[in-house]
């Protein structure tokens, strides 16, 4: 089975082969895609690394896309050997034909961005009613039934975590039928779900995480629990329940009272908790389905004491800890009062004339509460703020989509702010590459790869940033490590490539600013900056090579640009006052020389074009004084000096060979007169004398 190709369900019939490329490619270098044409709702895409498919099933199932909540799974069978609206329809031979329906192609590797079409296999041939046709649970599919892998093996879990706090982690990847956790040392557990899929996005998500300090190991289970009762002996789930709601984005100093008094208008409440240390979420149970339909309905996205409030079904149980409300536990309807707080969670019977109810007593661990509430979000891994910040990190993946980075860019600061992981500085850090922003993309990156050093996606977001402010060496440490970690990933080795044309770049530019060719200098900059966008290096010396060029309007606008946000960087004030002298304006320019000089003394560069610069002026009045004094001839050898100090300042020399033309003139030397007026056209063809 190849696990880089998913299966993409449930889609509306007007489902493009680009659509899906366009929402899919966000989240690695893809293969191939694959729209079914007969019969339609379903597609495949497939992703050139295995990772960046685990990514797209993590992030798009179960979401909603042009109206319908689709399912993306990994795909346990080749599509049909028909043509799906992508077109092509061979995967394994190589053979490739057009849709006769559309004419169009199906978007695979090589067909885009310049990349020759390269052959696929073809599709093995297979049911039409694709995907839901393969035994599932409780289905016979003939002979021998097929082994579940819907239990999990826990391991390297710390001694006091309890079955209730499992429960609260796994549940949100889909319905539990068991969870077990060993009594003795070594301390580890099994959850069983009622779904296989459920059960391997808790693989892919949980392995490998640090759960209350410890890093857990979470794999499908070769062996049945032992007979022995664990901690939480056999511990079998009832039917998932409708009439709990999660409310989210609310004041910090909202109470259980306030909750209670706002949401019975609905129908009977069983049930008010509000997360503690100011967490922004709550919970609301009522006794009736319909009630809790009634209140989504009318409150979600309300305004609620000056903030818009999020309200739907509550797709996990609240944590077993406490929360403003006291002791709270929906899974077993436990209670009493909170010992930190002293406030009560609001119970059917604590309120309005309700009579009470008994309940039972909660786990007392005082510890599980500081891990999960501290203020150091480092040590904060499960509970509500990590959902939370969960919702937030979807909500800001929904706008990223959209290309709304700027709202993607919020939510993701909020995720952050709720609990810091690499994966959002992650999404966040490639939301600032979008908009441009290297150096706080690059700040972000640096942080996902302190939190999670195998975060290969963190180094190669570093590398981009690196290699968008033209640091080669940097780029190539961030990429090189990032291959390390993934040594399968295509897309590092495009970027190592796109390095390597890069020097090549670099070079050519170099050599043609040495010979002053500043036509191939402007020609090479501009394709150096088409990879390392944000490097002031090359947009420097693209400034410069529209000086030499005469377009100083341009020049300015780069030059400007980089001393708005440093006004000391001496490349740019060079560029600017050769701008300034080009044109003829000296004592501007000479502003700019002396303040480059000061910044560093030994700049040769400068130094050099200063020196000409004082001396063509120096000349140039010289000449003035003795034609104005009628010394014709030393006028005519001042003039034929300064012509030679500067061959390149264009407009200067033009007014220097007028000069020595109307000499000429006064000498009758009409011939000699003539010459010169041409070569000063020649040199400004705008230069009315």
């Amino acid at each position: 089975m190849q696990k880089s190709r998913l299966f993409v369900g449930n889609l509306l019939d007007s489902v493009s082969r680009e659509d899906l490329e366009y929402e899919f490619s966000e989240f690695g270098v893809l293969k191939d895609v694959w729209v079914a044409q007969n019969p339609r709702g379903f597609a495949f895409v497939e992703y050139e690394d295995e990772d960046d498919a685990n990514d797209a099933v993590s992030n798009m199932n179960g979401k909603e896309y042009f109206g319908s909540r689709i399912k993306v799974e990994v795909s346990r069978q080749r599509p049909s050997g028909r043509r799906g609206r992508g077109g092509i329809s061979g995967l394994s031979n190589g053979r490739s034909s057009y849709d006769r329906e559309g004419d169009g192609r199906r978007i695979s590797r090589g067909s885009r961005d310049g990349y020759e079409g390269r052959g696929h296999d073809s599709y093995d041939s297979c049911d039409d009613n694709y995907h839901s046709s393969h035994p599932r649970k409780g289905h016979s599919s003939g002979g021998r039934s097929q082994p579940q892998f819907t239990r999990l093996y826990i391991g390297n879990l710390l001694e006091y975590v309890s079955c209730e706090e499992l429960e609260d982690e796994f549940s949100i990847f889909g319905a539990l039928k068991d969870v077990w956790v060993a009594q003795n040392y070594p301390f580890f557990a099994f959850v069983e779900y009622e779904d296989e899929d459920d059960a391997q996005d808790a693989i892919s998500y949980m392995d490998g995480k640090e759960y209350f300090g410890s890093r857990i190991k979470v794999e499908v289970s070769r062996q049945r629990p032992s007979g022995r009762r664990g901690r939480g002996g056999s511990y079998a789930f009832s039917q998932p329940q409708f009439t709990r709601l999660y409310i989210g984005n609310i004041l910090e100093d909202v109470s259980c009272e306030e909750l209670e008094y706002e949401f019975s208008i609905f129908g009977a409440l069983k049930d008010v908790w509000v997360a503690p240390n100011r967490s922004g979420f709550a919970f609301v149970e009522y006794e009736d389905e319909d009630d809790a339909k009634d209140a989504v309905s009318n409150m979600n996205g309300e305004e609620y004491f000056g903030s818009r409030i999020k309200v739907e079904v509550s797709r996990q149980r609240p944590s077993g800890r406490r929360g403003r409300g006291g002791s709270y536990a929906f899974s077993n309807g436990c209670g009493g009062s909170d010992r930190e707080g002293g406030g009560r969670r609001i119970s059917r019977g604590d309120h309005k004339g309700y009579g009470g109810r008994g309940h039972d007593g909660h786990d007392s661990d005082d510890s599980c509460d500081d891990n999960c509430h501290s203020t150091d979000h480092r040590k904060v891994h499960s509970g509500g703020g990590r959902r939370l910040a969960e919702d937030k990190k979807d909500e800001g993946n929904k706008y990223y989509k959209q290309r709304d980075y700027r709202r993607a860019l919020c939510c993701y600061d909020e995720a952050i702010e709720l609990y810091p992981c690499a994966a959002y500085y992650g999404n966040r850090a490639a939301c600032y590459i979008m908009l441009q922003m290297f150096s706080q993309a690059l700040q972000d990156a640096r942080e996902s790869v302190k939190y999670e050093p195998s975060f290969a996606k963190g180094h190669l977001r570093m590398g981009k940033c690196f290699l968008a402010m033209g640091d080669v060496a940097a780029a190539k440490t961030a990429f090189d490590k990032a291959k390390e970690l993934k040594p399968t990933n295509t897309t590092i080795d495009a970027e190592i490539r796109t390095i390597d044309s890069l020097i090549t770049i670099d070079q050519d530019l170099n050599k043609a600013l040495e010979a002053q060719d500043y036509q191939k200098g402007l020609y090479y900059s501009e394709r150096a900056l088409e990879i390392a966008v944000f490097s002031q290096k090359y947009k420097v010396q693209k400034a410069e090579s529209l000086t030499h060029l005469g377009r100083y309007k341009e020049a300015e606008t780069i030059f400007n640009d980089i001393l708005r946000s440093d006004s000391t960087d001496i490349d740019s004030l060079l560029v600017r006052g050769m701008c300034l002298y080009y044109q003829d304006n000296y004592d501007l320019a000479f502003c700019d020389f002396e303040q480059v000089l000061q910044l560093k003394p030994d700049y040769a560069k400068a130094r050099e074009i200063y020196r000409k610069a004082k001396q063509l002026k120096t000349k140039k009045e010289k000449g003035k004084i003795a034609f104005k004094q009628g010394k014709l001839q030393e006028a005519i050898a001042i003039y034929t000096e300064t012509l030679a100090i500067d061959p390149v300042n264009k407009l200067t020399n033009s007014k220097v060979y007028a000069n020595r033309a109307a000499c000429y003139i006064k000498l009758g030397m009409y011939s000699q007169a003539l010459q010169d007026a041409r070569e000063s056209v020649k040199c400004e063809p705008s230069f009315a004398k």
